[in-house]
């Protein structure tokens, strides 16, 4: 659900995350390797970033990810 209720910018975001933690981010989940890890829920998704959830209305790359990654 996570990767649909995100803007683009949103999205391409939580790839680069993921990518600099030699992980894979697509609409199946967060991948090391052919292992899927987390995605399950949004909020395993984000926690697998090392991020707090963040809500779908605030999903706009306005900010939001910064402030999830201070917590």
């Amino acid at each position: 659900m996570q990767y649909f209720t995100g803007s683009q910018a949103h999205n391409i975001e939580l790839r680069k995350i993921a990518q600099g933690k030699k992980l894979k981010l697509n609409e199946y989940g967060v991948f090391r390797g052919t292992k899927c890890i987390s995605g399950r829920t949004e909020q395993d998704v984000y926690a697998a970033l090392g991020l707090d959830w963040i809500p779908p209305e605030m999903r706009e790359n306005r900010g939001e990810i910064g402030l999830a990654k201070e917590h």
